[in-house]
């Protein structure tokens, strides 16, 4: 089944990760709250929180290049790199609590071969994983299999949910009309009025007969641009609105198959063509991405609907116990060293 193999992607992409660390000391017994009066166990909250900084460490180090990565504030925001991924695994961590508090409603469960499934993939963690690791991690077995069943669940109550949303969209509101332009824009060794001299030039050659975009695009080492734009408008909306200028003016006043006068437009010149009213594999996938805002927006609003009175209210002194002190890496410290190129 779809949920069964989501959630195989989740085991598979946490599981391959080998950690180097040190040794740290975490109260697993510890509540750091509740969701609908189920206790959420420090232990769980703490793997999941080193887990992410295992995740993420080695490309934010790469693209930081901190000595302390965990400590910068690289966008000025007031929250370092380790409260952020803390905060984060904090919301998701809740997120799943209220998806379990509710996956009766949809009649999921975890079945006996989930269970055994999940078994065997915690247990593949604690062994794939050095001991150093594992207690830093503050990992066991239950723990794994307690986060990893979490994910299965998220998965599938997810679905179920977005399941819900309207997922009719018709043609009308998914359309996407396609065209080509060719754009003119003055170079680093021209000014404006040379370059608008060009534009002339081709809009002569354009004028000849059998001339197109793309051949007289080609003849002036140019190229002509495939685009689209959607042409549904709301009520109260205007269609294109949004990128509403000279461009856009021109195309909705063209018929399929015309091509435009010189249209200048922040210093550059366009010439465009109508290729089609309704260009297929464009409005497709406009239609896909309608009906997935959809499941997305009523996923958030059901999700945020089931937390605004569920009890959760995080100790935060627990929050701050959490600390990335010892650098955890996806890196096998076991792999062989990559011979420098000769």
């Amino acid at each position: 089944m779809r949920a069964k193999k989501v959630a195989a992607i989740l085991l598979a992409g946490m599981l391959g990760v080998s950690l180097l660390a040190g040794c740290g000391q975490i109260d697993q017994n510890a509540v750091v709250g509740t969701v609908s009066g189920d206790e959420v166990p420090m232990g769980l909250v703490n793997f999941y929180c080193r887990v992410q900084q295992a995740s993420y460490e080695d490309i934010y180090r790469m693209y930081l290049g901190a000595e302390d990565v965990w400590m910068a504030d690289p966008y000025n925001s007031g929250t370092n790199m380790q409260d952020s991924v803390k905060e984060s695994a904090f919301e998701e961590i809740h997120e799943m609590y209220t998806l379990k508090a509710h996956m009766g409603d949809f009649g999921v469960a975890l079945t006996e071969e989930d269970n055994a499934a999940i078994s065997a993939a915690a247990a593949k963690f604690m062994t794939d994983n050095t001991p150093e690791a594992i207690k830093e991690l503050g990992a066991s077995q239950e723990l794994v299999e307690q986060l990893l069943g979490l994910f299965t669940i998220r998965a599938r109550v997810t679905d179920a949910v977005k399941a819900q949303a309207d997922a009719a969209v018709s043609d009308e509101e998914a359309n996407m009309r396609g065209y080509t332009q060719l754009v003119v824009t003055a170079s680093e060794e021209e000014d404006a009025e040379s370059a608008k001299a060009r534009a002339v030039q081709i809009q002569t050659q354009l004028a000849a007969e059998g001339a197109t975009l793309e051949s007289v695009a080609e003849a002036n080492g140019l190229s002509a641009a495939k685009q689209t734009y959607a042409t549904y408008a709301a009520e109260g909306e205007e269609a294109g609105a949004e990128t509403e200028d000279a461009v856009m003016a021109a195309l909705k006043g063209m018929k399929q198959g015309e091509t435009s006068d010189m249209i200048e437009k922040d210093g550059s010149w366009y010439f465009l063509r109508v290729d089609s009213d309704t260009d297929a594999e464009a409005t497709e996938n406009k239609r896909k991405s309608i009906i997935e805002e959809r499941q997305n927006t009523h996923y958030r609003d059901v999700l945020a609907g089931w937390q605004t009175d569920d009890g959760w209210e995080p100790d935060m002194s627990l929050f701050g116990k959490i600390q990335f002190e010892t650098s955890l890496t996806t890196t096998d410290p076991n792999a062989p060293a990559t011979e420098s190129a000769q």
